[in-house]
């Protein structure tokens, strides 16, 4: 008799548990529903800067501007539109709740400029995209790679040696210092044309360093014995051991 009462009591719990689970998952599914045919009402943004982009900017890149799009949103493809843009490099949507969809990104750091086009911002990694509206301004290194093709969400092709150089620079002076750089000639067919072009601010000037795309390291130490005289200075470092130094003229 107990056996059976609890082989009973047994069949029960189990029939109340599925029994739960099942108007629970039927409740989830309820709620999803409820909540993603409310058209977005509200934008709330996340992320390592407050507030880093106009939410004009996010509900014009999810098309938000659709009734359709404002009622059948989906995560997965916000998250994928939100990419597409240039500036933002992470992205996490979800409908938290009837009528509000939560954002959460973070956006590319500018590194240097890309001088070769007009605003055009480079982060570590080479990603390219526009600066102005979406950051302040900042006092970077503009980058002249010799009219590189620029694809969004893309990495810039030939930036190897500028970022090893700048990386080099971080590690021996005030990165402030580094006005711009310019490895447009340091693959030219002819060896006497091959040079990187490097120009630092300095109390005394600017200095036009010319070095080549192998030896810079040792021929910037060999800069950083120099005293050339004052005023903006054009410095020949090429040649072993050699230092040849002329007055930049302007004009």
């Amino acid at each position: 008799m107990r056996r059976v009462l609890l082989f009973s009591a047994i069949v029960f719990i189990s029939l109340c548990l599925a029994s739960g689970s099942y108007f629970y998952h039927l409740y989830q599914e309820r709620k999803a529903c409820r909540v993603a045919g409310v058209p977005i009402q509200i934008i709330a943004q996340t992320g390592p800067e407050k507030e880093a982009l106009k939410t004009a900017y996010l509900a014009e890149l999810l098309n938000l501007s659709s009734d359709e799009s404002r009622e059948g949103i989906q995560e997965r493809v916000a998250e994928e539109k939100l990419l597409k843009s240039p500036v933002i490099k992470e992205a996490k949507v979800k409908r938290i709740a009837p009528g509000i969809l939560s954002i959460d990104y973070s956006m590319r750091k500018p590194y240097v400029f890309l001088a070769d086009y007009e605003n055009l911002a480079l982060d570590r990694e080479g990603h390219p995209f526009p600066f102005s509206p979406f950051y302040t301004p900042k006092n970077m290194p503009r980058l002249y790679l010799g009219q590189p093709q620029a694809r969004w969400c893309v990495p810039v092709k030939n930036r190897a040696l500028a970022f090893e150089i700048l990386d080099y620079l971080e590690r021996e002076i005030d990165f402030f210092e580094v006005e711009s750089l310019d490895v447009s000639e340091a693959t030219h067919p002819s060896l006497g044309r091959r040079e990187v072009v490097l120009v630092l601010k300095t109390e005394a000037g600017k200095h036009y360093l010319r070095l080549t795309p192998l030896g810079y390291q040792q021929e910037f130490k060999r800069y950083l014995l120099l005293q050339p005289p004052e005023g903006d200075q054009i410095i020949d470092l090429r040649l072993q051991k050699l230092a040849f130094i002329k007055e930049k003229k302007h004009g």
